[in-house]
């Protein structure tokens, strides 16, 4: 597959790392504390994460402040690896939207919280 994506240099993702990631990809510009739980999803896979949680980054975009953040709950043993990734990176995620000209990196949404 074509891809638009440079692999050239690799930054750890996190909260402390937005800043460096240049405007080629869209970060928060709300403030991810000040959100508030106001949703339970069981699960926090690819899908989760490529819909639901997109969906509602775009709205904390439009309305900081909310109080819809999403908490995840893994309930199976294989969940842990899961929270352990999400709670290493700060709850962010890598979105990469897939067009037939190529790839292209889109954004670091961070709609969830996940929990133990």
């Amino acid at each position: 597959m074509n891809s638009n994506i440079s692999t050239d240099s690799t930054i750890k993702l996190n909260e402390a790392s937005l800043s460096h990631l240049g405007n080629n990809v869209r970060v928060p510009n709300y403030d991810r504390h000040q959100i508030t739980n106001g949703i339970v999803h069981i699960g926090v896979g690819g899908f989760h994460r490529a819909h639901q949680a997109l969906y509602l980054d775009n709205y904390f975009h439009q309305n900081p402040g909310s109080e819809w953040r999403i908490c995840g709950v893994g309930l199976l043993e294989f969940d842990k690896r899961m929270r352990d990734a999400l709670n290493s990176q700060d709850c962010l995620y890598t979105l990469v939207e897939r067009f037939p000209e190529g790839d292209r990196l889109c954004r670091y949404p961070t709609a969830s919280r996940q929990r133990e």
